[in-house]
């Protein structure tokens, strides 16, 4: 029997998840963390004195707050899915929960019970990890540690070297088209997520800009997500729209079709040499109190610093350099950090960057970086461009799909202090289909679902921006369902 849905009950019933500081240990929400590039799974054999190779290893973990006081915290570690391989068929997969225990000023221990399976093998090897209580190596919300399983032989002992950022989604462009073996056709500008989906189509993000025929070959050179879930963007040309008239490759746009700042705005601040020249906007990025940051394509003489100002430079809004170029790349181990530009940036609440380059260079230790390598300000790779591309299988034999835009979903931010509103919701009985529209003030929202007002939520859709989505309900659906909104 088909289940039905009760409106009035949805109406009656449009909740939404209150703010953070409304809520105690124990009930707040997960945080979901994803495993970085620098993070291996080793097999290591004692006794057999050959070499150990370790593997990358990939996947996401869940921590959810327990107790909090002025010297120690103590989060349960949940929903541990970490694979080998291949996402689709990987090789080895480690799943489980733990403990994770913080101290003050800078110490952690990490307690984990995985159960480790490799497919077309029956039996799952339960391993438990764990670390001495150790220091922070790198700033929280990080994690950084070496775990070791304390169920090892003398034959067989795993070694877990953990690095996870608090990352729900890592969303990008490309700067070429892929085809995907997944059936899944990348333009170069789409919005994409790492878990292997496609946010937002380059033609979506356009539509309302009146642009002439031929979008299609338009590319996105710089991301920003305003308040309501605005896709803010700039393109790598000049256009034109019959409704705006020239745009310039140095404008940030709109996808609600217009236009937020141009490039004499954005550059004004510096004073540059006159004529104001069109230096371009290459990378876009907020700092945790609103002010914006931008890179630039070309180089200008700033009258008002008295200096150059560069493409690999990163420039605040109100006319301060925020970082140099030299600054960004210190601990990497390359020349020439000035020519290397600054593609994409995202800027973390812990002070953090990440971003990508305009072009590629050599690094004495870590070897070739690639113009869509995404890194870290901290020094490391958070991902090769081929790993973030995993997921989506691109036929393409290509080193590099490039990577030109940027935007974390990360639970490390504040959300707005005013919570998201359910603003309508209505049910085709006859198709199933249920249109949702909220209202808030975060950059991105998730729809979740319950069959009380008590729980359990579940979401029932991945993470986006805008206000308003569509449901196709199953036939197995509950015959009631309550309705809530998150949002970062």
């Amino acid at each position: 029997m088909k289940a039905t849905l009760s409106l009035a009950a949805l109406g009656a019933f449009l909740l939404a998840l209150p703010a953070p500081a409304q809520i105690s240990p124990g009930t707040a929400p997960a945080w979901r963390y994803t495993l970085l590039g620098p993070t291996t799974l080793l097999v290591d054999c004692p006794i057999c004195g050959r070499p150990s190779i370790p593997e990358p290893l990939r996947g996401t973990l869940d921590l959810r707050l327990l107790a909090s006081n002025a010297q120690s915290q103590v989060w349960a570690v949940e929903n541990v899915a970490f694979y080998v391989g291949d996402p689709h068929q990987p090789s080895r997969r480690l799943t489980g929960s733990g403990l994770w225990r913080w101290q003050a000023p800078d110490k952690q221990e990490m307690l984990l019970e995985l159960q480790l399976t490799v497919p077309g093998v029956v039996t799952n090897l339960p391993l438990d990890f764990t670390n001495a209580f150790s220091h922070l190596p790198l700033p929280r919300p990080l994690l950084n540690l070496t775990l070791t399983d304390t169920r090892g032989s003398a034959v067989e002992v795993y070694h877990l070297n953990l690095l996870a950022a608090p990352a729900r989604e890592i969303w990008f462009s490309t700067r070429h088209n892929f085809t995907s073996g997944l059936n899944i056709h990348g333009t170069r500008g789409d919005l994409l997520a790492h878990t292997g989906r496609v946010v937002r189509r380059l033609g979506d993000l356009l539509s309302r800009l009146g642009l002439m025929p031929g979008f299609w070959a338009y590319n996105l050179d710089a991301l920003d997500l305003g308040p309501r879930g605005d896709i803010q963007f700039s393109l790598d040309e000049d256009v034109f729209s019959e409704t705006r008239g020239p745009l310039s490759h140095g404008d940030l746009l709109s996808h609600e079709g217009l236009v937020l700042k141009t490039y004499t705005q954005w550059l004004a601040p510096f004073a540059p040499m006159p004529p104001i020249p069109n230096a371009g906007l290459d990378a876009v990025g907020r700092l945790p109190d609103g002010t914006r940051v931008f890179s630039v394509r070309e180089s200008f003489f700033s009258q008002s610093l008295g200096k150059v100002i560069r493409p690999g430079d990163l420039l605040r809004e109100d006319g301060q350099i925020y970082r140099t170029a030299e600054q960004l790349l210190a601990l990497f181990k390359t020349r020439e950090p000035a020519e290397v530009g600054l593609d994409a940036v995202y800027l973390w609440p812990h002070g953090e960057i990440w971003f990508s380059t305009e072009r590629g260079f050599q690094d004495d230790t870590l070897g070739p970086i690639l113009e869509g390598d995404l890194l870290s300000s901290l020094g490391y790779v958070v991902f090769r461009n081929l790993d973030l591309l995993a997921p989506f299988q691109p036929l393409e034999d290509l080193a590099d799909f490039g990577l030109d835009a940027l935007h974390v979903v990360t639970d490390a931010k504040s959300p707005p202090a005013q919570p998201p509103r359910l603003l309508n919701l209505q049910f085709n009985r006859a198709t199933g289909a249920l249109n949702v529209a909220w209202d808030g003030d975060g950059q991105v929202f998730q729809l979740e679902s319950a069959p009380t007002p008590l729980g359990p939520w579940q979401p029932v859709r991945p993470p986006e921006p805008g206000a308003a989505t569509i449901l196709n309900l199953p036939p197995e659906a509950p015959p009631m369902l309550f309705f809530r909104v998150r949002q970062w």
